[in-house]
């Protein structure tokens, strides 16, 4: 790999000591925007002649294209400059990801494997989990069924039994009114009312699980979530779906002489390609 040195220009054949050059930093910003710093006035004189430049005939705008091409050539020139002191570095980065590549696929692929096999006994577990609380709350559902039917059924003999305590004493008043020869006096007897049975729901606790901690010191988290398959995008209702424009077919007519589209305002653009050609590009 070579390895640019920024210092192999200096006329010096020794120096004297405690004024040696410290070696330059190629990863260093720096160092590039010293390199750089030599375009800067070319560059704030072509932005500031561009901006100033006004076209009113065909010298004038012959003249914006050579401004233009310079300014391609510029970045083109600074884009270089750049890449001519990292691009040995870039190579040196590309291999050792080529080298981590094969490791990073095994470590991948072991990790998909523990975790497919974790988010099944994860949602097993849950899953059984949920059943014996669902199991338990029906269990204590039942309980509190009977116990409100007990309550229902006892109301209903309390009620029955006051009711035959007002008949019984309407049956004495009348004997007496009649052996006294009175009007008889009218008991109020109240009407045996059920209250129907209760309706106990079955209540089922949502199971969670939280966080597992290995002997080591790991923590793993297990978060439920909801996720989808796609089945038939026609049953989708149109609120859950989006409608996206084809570009492709768009573009194709308008090359085939479409110039009106319901919904698109079409308008003539130009590109314009600069291609620099003796003078041009110099700066």
């Amino acid at each position: 790999m070579t390895v640019l040195n920024f210092n192999a220009a200096s006329k010096k054949k020794t120096t004297a000591p405690g004024k040696e050059l410290k070696p330059v930093d190629p990863f260093d910003l720096k160092t590039l925007s010293a390199m750089l710093g030599q375009y800067k006035p070319k560059v704030a004189d072509v932005k500031n002649r561009a901006i100033a430049h006004i076209i009113t005939d065909d010298k004038s705008n012959e003249v914006a294209i050579q401004m233009g091409i310079q300014v391609k050539t510029l970045l083109k020139a600074m884009k270089a400059e750049g890449k001519s002191v990292f691009s040995p570095y870039d190579r040196v980065v590309k291999g050792i990801k080529a080298i981590l590549k094969p490791f990073e696929s095994d470590l991948k692929t072991a990790d998909e494997s523990l975790t497919k096999k974790r988010k099944t006994h994860f949602l097993e577990d849950q899953k059984l989990k949920q059943r014996i609380a669902a199991k338990k709350a029906k269990e204590d559902a039942a309980e509190r069924q009977k116990v409100a039917d007990k309550e229902r059924e006892d109301s209903i003999v309390l009620q029955k039994k006051v009711q035959q305590e007002a008949l019984d004493k309407q049956k004495e008043l009348d004997a007496i009114a009649e052996k006294e020869g009175v009007e008889p006096v009218t008991v109020e007897i109240p009407e045996v009312i059920d209250p129907g049975p209760a309706d106990i729901q079955v209540a089922v606790d949502v199971v969670s699980s939280g966080p597992v901690r290995t002997a080591g010191g790991g923590v793993s988290s297990y978060i439920p979530t909801w996720k989808y398959t796609l089945v038939d995008i026609d049953q989708v209702p149109d609120q859950f779906t989006i409608t996206i424009l084809d570009n492709v077919k768009v573009n194709r007519a308008l090359k085939n002489g479409v110039r009106s589209i319901p919904g698109l305002d079409i308008f003539e653009d130009v590109v314009i390609r600069d291609r620099a050609n003796g003078k041009d590009g110099k700066f």
